[in-house]
């Protein structure tokens, strides 16, 4: 279903000897969340992080992913969704979620709560503000990098 394996860093020296790795690669469907979130979940379990930081990374983690498989994959299950999870150090950790799209105007997202916070559409990014510390993304729109801490 997808593929999975642990990365040491490149320069251990440079991210600290607490940095660690784990990246895997799923198809662009939603029952590729679970698996996503299992990982995840998995990872900062060896962390002993609390069940509130571990929700809230949840959710970061979904909305990424619910971004690549929709619209940056549009859905196609050929395209993979490459995932990276790190312990960057002490309390903090990295998410990083790419597509294999054409990326997008990310300057244009709109991170404010909706009028209607139940609405789905423009949910997202409001959400992964809110949990992580900042995200960014690289210059072509498929790939971005949430930090937070916990």
């Amino acid at each position: 279903m997808y593929k999975s394996e642990s990365k040491e860093p490149q320069n251990r020296a440079e991210i600290g000897l607490e940095s660690e790795q784990k990246y895997f690669r799923l198809p662009s469907s939603t029952k590729s969340i679970g698996s996503a979130i299992q990982e995840l979940n998995r990872f900062l379990k060896r962390y002993n992080v609390s069940e509130l930081s571990t929700t809230q990374a949840t959710i970061i983690l979904r909305e990424l992913m619910v971004n690549a498989i929709t619209h940056g994959n549009k859905g196609n299950a050929a395209s993979p969704v490459n995932v990276l999870l790190e312990h960057v150090k002490s309390n903090e950790f990295k998410i990083v979620v790419e597509d294999m799209g054409s990326g997008f105007n990310y300057a244009a997202i709109d991170t404010c709560i909706p009028d209607n916070p139940r609405s789905i559409p423009n949910r997202g990014y409001a959400l992964i503000e809110a949990y992580s510390d900042h995200f960014e993304f690289n210059d072509k729109g498929n790939r971005v990098e949430a930090y937070f801490s916990v």
